[in-house]
């Protein structure tokens, strides 16, 4: 059998392994539960693409109350279902909003968390 993410893009691999460490993470919660692992995955890969326009242009306004509360709810999520990276993007997020950060600095942030979450649908759907 190849090895896909050898030869894939790097997007994919951080994608695959991102889906390989929340499925690892979930399934130390669930069990062998495969259906309830896969509805828990699904669940937040919804929201996490659902939220992340929304970070997006709450970034771009600058920082405000309403960005870090976005980003504290997707990195609570995050965090229950071990997705590190979206998780580490939400907190550099929320930090950046609570604590004056420029336009730009929160908006490459927000690049990171919407990116992560496109690239762990991809993978999610692809398998």
């Amino acid at each position: 059998m190849p090895d896909h993410a050898a030869t894939s893009s790097p997007a994919a691999r951080t994608g695959a392994a991102q889906l390989a460490g929340v499925r690892a993470h979930l399934a130390e919660v669930a069990g062998d539960d495969e259906e309830f692992i896969a509805e828990l995955l699904a669940e937040f890969i919804a929201l996490a693409q659902a939220t992340a326009p929304t970070l997006l242009a709450a970034a771009a306004a600058g920082p405000s109350e309403a960005l870090a509360r976005a980003a504290h709810s997707l990195k609570g999520a995050a965090l229950n279902v071990g997705a590190e990276l979206i998780a580490g993007g939400c907190r550099e997020l929320e930090e950046g909003a609570r604590g004056g950060a420029g336009a730009a600095e929160l908006v490459a942030a927000a690049e990171l968390v919407a990116a992560a979450a496109a690239e762990l649908a991809a993978v999610h759907d692809g398998e």
